[in-house]
């Protein structure tokens, strides 16, 4: 990125291109002096290739971004989107979280080249454990595959495109969708609410949709927007006879989530079958507990997931291919 004063704003936007001409002919007069043969990119072909993408302001400068910096800066954001969620993938396959090659793990982030935006996600057919970032497939906002090879699941497509269409925002870039066997168990209790009998559950104190009309196999992405519906502001979705969905800014966010949400649940399954009376939770520790829990939330889910990443790339560093 380059940046000047307006003043010299049109003086520098010519200055530059006329400073790369000359360079390249004093370069080229030198290697003919001591007899050499050079190949140099022509300059019809220089030209050809606009050398300013766009011009903004900031604080009363002009800024220059040249295509190939912006390209360049998503092809970045976009491998490491890549490569945190193919992480998720493996964390998660590793703490039998997942179901067969079911069940689906998106990402919103930058094309990458540059244009517009992409859902990543496992392509259909691909187990967890050899989920690598290069192996993600790319869809669209039409849900049509313009980065990567494989077949697009159409429950995949369906749930999380109708999820991000109804939370478009940041705050729900990242969904995950499992059938994690103790969130599960727990989707099919006529009563799926969380008891407050363990600090796990007091995290969940607020912030859980559930979702009661079960509805059959997703075969319109109206369904994925139902669900979202459900979820309102909520971060997790108990979705009713079904499994489990929690959304998230980040993967580490989402994945934090999707985690204790299935520790709670498996908590409070072998606490009931147990057959014993069970110890509720004053309602006002409850609160403060939850309110407690929210603080650091960010942090914590970073360290937990930044933890695992660590695991599996020295031990699976192949993730990163």
């Amino acid at each position: 990125m380059l940046t000047c004063p307006s003043k010299y704003f049109w003086w520098s936007l010519q200055g530059v291109q006329e400073n790369i001409t000359k360079r390249v002919e004093m370069f080229r007069r030198a290697a003919q002096s001591l007899g050499k043969t050079v190949f140099l990119t022509s300059q019809t072909s220089l030209r050809a290739q606009p050398l300013i993408s766009s011009i903004g302001t900031c604080r009363g400068r002009r800024t220059l971004v040249t295509k190939a910096s912006a390209t360049e800066d998503a092809a970045a954001v976009n491998r490491k989107a890549r490569l945190e969620l193919a992480v998720a993938y493996r964390v998660l396959d590793r703490y039998g979280m997942n179901e067969g090659v079911c069940n689906h793990l998106t990402l919103i982030t930058k094309a990458t080249n540059g244009e517009g935006q992409v859902m990543l996600l496992i392509p259909h057919g691909r187990h967890w454990s050899q989920v690598t970032a290069s192996s993600l497939i790319g869809l669209n906002s039409q849900n049509e595959i313009v980065e990567g090879d494989g077949h697009n699941e159409l429950a995949a497509s369906t749930i999380h495109r109708g999820i991000h269409n109804i939370r478009p925002d940041a705050s729900a870039n990242c969904v995950m969708h499992l059938h994690s066997p103790y969130v599960t168990a727990l989707s099919c209790l006529e009563d799926p609410r969380f008891l407050m009998i363990h600090q796990h559950m007091m995290r969940f104190y607020k912030g859980v949709g559930y979702d009661d009309n079960y509805c059959g196999y997703p075969e319109a992405v109206a369904e994925g927007e139902r669900l979202g519906a459900c979820m309102r502001e909520d971060d997790v979705l108990i979705m009713g006879n079904h499994g489990l969905v929690t959304i998230g800014g980040t993967v580490a966010e989402a994945f934090d989530k999707a985690y204790y949400v299935e520790r709670a649940a498996m908590i409070q399954l072998i606490a009931m079958s147990s057959g014993k009376p069970l110890k509720h939770i004053p309602k006002e520790v409850c609160e403060k507990t939850y309110l407690d829990s929210r603080k650091k939330l960010e942090f914590y889910a970073n360290q937990h997931f930044n933890g695992m990443m660590k695991v599996i790339l020295k031990e699976t560093p192949d993730v990163a291919d």
